[in-house]
C-alpha cells in the first residue's frame, strides 16, 4: 500500500512492521500521545492511516497512564 509523504509529496510505500523497525521511521513526541514520522515512510504512514487522530491520541494517553506503552 502507498501513501503520500506530506513533506515531499512523493508516493511512498507504507511502513511494514515485518520488514522494518518502528524506531527507524517513528518517534514519540514530547506529549507521548503523538507519533512523529522520522522518514518519508513514517510520515506517509501516519498521514494515510490517520495515526494521530484525536481518538487515537486519547487512547495512547490512557495506555501510557496505565503502563501499556513504554
Amino acid at each position: 500500500m502507498r501513501g503520500v509523504d506530506p513533506v515531499t509529496r512523493g508516493h511512498i510505500l507504507l511502513f511494514n512492521p515485518r520488514l522494518q523497525t518502528w524506531e527507524e521511521h517513528f518517534r514519540w513526541a514530547r506529549d507521548r500521545h503523538t507519533i512523529i514520522g522520522r522518514t518519508p515512510v513514517g510520515r506517509a504512514t501516519i498521514a494515510t492511516l490517520n495515526m494521530n487522530s484525536e481518538l487515537r491520541r486519547e487512547a495512547r494517553r490512557v495506555w501510557f497512564d496505565i503502563g501499556l506503552l513504554p
